[in-house]
């Protein structure tokens, strides 16, 4: 016998069967709901990676910004920091329309809000919304702007401000969403580990009750190749009678009363030579019949050999040179 899952599913009753293949089901939507949760989390990060890199652009926009804004910058120099800045602004737009998952615009256009799916069934609140912000140059106030004049240069600085305030708030945004996503992975980890146990209870084997099963079957297994062991071995029983034969003489009248005390004693001493011929020679008494009843226990049953009077029993025990400190314990 082995421990085994438990595969005949059709012993299971009809109710339980289709609990287990609900829960199933169940497990397998809610193994997709992680992974749908782990793809708004890249989403969010790809949003993420893109606003960091415009940030870092509009910081380095505000530094020519600042250094053009200065009378002691001229003509010729001030131009070639507003090609610069220029170029810049033109990589916020590309950043912004090129940032994309799975073919979908993030930072620009009428598209970047999604519906992430993270249930396992119908209904309300089984879906995050992401809105993601628009991150153009339009969309932060930077639309023709320019550092060519000292003036436009100090007027383009609030712009600028307001510019990183928009990306600051887009990635506080970003991060909130991608810790809402965290938050429902761990629940649905653990919604799924529950129902993956409900489910084992249900189809597999209790290792408890199949180990003792198992155990059972092994010792009455053992059990039983004992005992036909012994049965082939019925010589052995003939010759434990012959040497009880030869040792115990017939029985014949007894000439008084024998004393508890005294068939104890006789007993002990019998049953030790007995013995170390056979373990199996066992002893009882019949105080109704005034014998000892020698038996050859194989198992539960038992084979009679002899039975042999008390006051035999204390003759022969006078003739063996055997211990007497042995304790008897024989049924009254």
């Amino acid at each position: 016998m082995a421990l085994v899952v438990n595969t005949n599913i059709s012993s299971l009753a009809a109710q339980r069967l289709g609990v287990s293949e609900t829960l199933r089901a169940q497990i397998r939507s809610i193994n997709q709901a992680t992974r749908n949760a782990g793809d708004g989390i890249s989403l969010t990060q790809t949003a993420d990676g893109a606003a960091a890199s415009i940030g870092s652009l509009l910081g380095r926009m505000r530094e020519l910004a600042t250094q053009a804004a200065s009378g002691t910058v001229g003509t010729t120099e001030r131009s070639y920091l507003d090609q610069e800045f220029v170029a810049l602004r033109s990589e916020i737009d590309r950043i912004s329309t090129t940032t994309e998952f799975n073919g979908q615009a993030l930072l620009s256009g009428a598209s970047n809000t999604f519906s992430v799916f993270v249930g396992f069934k119908s209904g309300t609140g089984n879906s995050l919304s992401v809105a993601l912000d628009d991150l153009d140059v339009a969309s932060v106030g930077l639309t023709g702007a320019s550092v060519s004049t000292a003036a436009a240069a100090q007027a383009v600085l609030s712009n600028i401000d307001g510019a990183i305030s928009s990306v600051a708030t887009a990635r506080a945004n970003y991060g909130s969403i991608q810790s809402r996503f965290d938050a429902a992975i761990q629940n649905l980890t653990v919604t799924a580990e529950n129902f993956t146990a409900a489910d084992s209870r249900i189809r597999d084997a209790d290792i408890a009750q199949e180990t003792s099963l198992f155990t059972r079957n092994q010792i009455l297994t053992q059990s039983g190749i004992a005992i036909l062991a012994t049965s082939q071995n019925a010589p052995q029983h003939s010759a434990v009678r012959n040497h009880i034969e030869e040792r115990v003489p017939e029985p014949k009248s007894s000439g008084g009363e024998v004393t508890k005390k005294e068939l104890d004693q006789a007993l002990a001493r019998v049953r030790e030579v007995f013995q170390k011929a056979d373990s199996r020679v066992e002893f009882s008494v019949d105080p109704e019949l005034g014998r000892v009843i020698v038996k050859i226990m194989d198992g539960e049953s038992g084979t009679v050999i002899r039975q042999i009077p008390q006051q035999e029993v204390l003759d022969l025990a006078k003739s063996l040179e055997a211990p007497t400190g042995l304790l008897l314990h024989h049924k009254a």
